[in-house]
């Protein structure tokens, strides 16, 4: 299968509070703003990020179109959400756009649906951009961190141990640790009542850092 164009894979992780989603939200309205669109998967239809003037919330799965401009936010229905999706990359060539996933933990770990999982598998091959949140490794769906790009960490509770077996050998464990040392113990200097303020890291999966999105 062709490459419609290359695509990225971002897993934005830290303590619930800590502003994950309000930094994705930073690089999803930038993404917006030059021309780009993009599907919100809200668990709960609770966080507030997504109740902003151009993000059309869709009461029901079947309410997205191939044709879809701007933003999307839609609940996460099992059995339908993904499904859906699926169908209109499948069969009505709905590519090049940037999906949302916000809380992994809603979708399940060892049991992610397999609409879900093609979606992530064949991202670059449709031209699909994936943003992620998760609290921490454990929280993450062990599957994922065969795609993943790149991650944004911030200060977080759990550890890399949780899912070492999926990062990839003991010398990027041992990156992935280092980091998380980092990310922590700046944290610890966030002023009191403002602990989203606070330095963010990003690095591959090897633990390479990155520079910039």
């Amino acid at each position: 299968m062709k490459k419609i164009r290359d695509a990225i894979v971002i897993l934005f992780m830290s303590h619930k509070g800590y502003g994950k989603t309000w930094l994705m939200l930073k690089y999803l309205l930038a993404k917006l703003k030059n021309g780009h669109r993009a599907i919100i998967i809200d668990p709960n239809g609770k966080e507030p990020a997504w109740n902003r003037k151009g993000f059309d919330l869709l009461m029901n799965s079947e309410d997205l179109k191939a044709d879809f401009k701007g933003a999307k936010v839609m609940f996460y229905d099992k059995g339908k959400t993904f499904q859906h999706i699926f169908k209109l990359i499948r069969e009505q060539g709905m590519t090049g756009f940037t999906l949302v996933l916000d809380d992994l933990q809603a979708y399940g770990s060892d049991n992610m649906e397999p609409e879900l999982k093609n979606i992530i598998r064949l991202s670059r091959n449709w031209g699909i951009d994936i943003m992620m949140t998760s609290h921490s490794w454990h929280q993450t769906p062990p599957i994922l961190f065969g795609y993943v790009d790149v991650i944004c960490l911030g200060p977080t509770r759990g550890n890399p141990d949780n899912r070492k077996q999926w990062i990839g050998g003991e010398e990027a464990l041992a990156e992935h640790w280092k980091w998380k040392k980092i990310a922590d113990h700046e944290g610890e200097k966030a002023p009191e009542g403002q602990k989203w303020k606070h330095p963010w890291y990003y690095f591959t999966m090897d633990g390479e850092e990155v520079k910039s999105l």
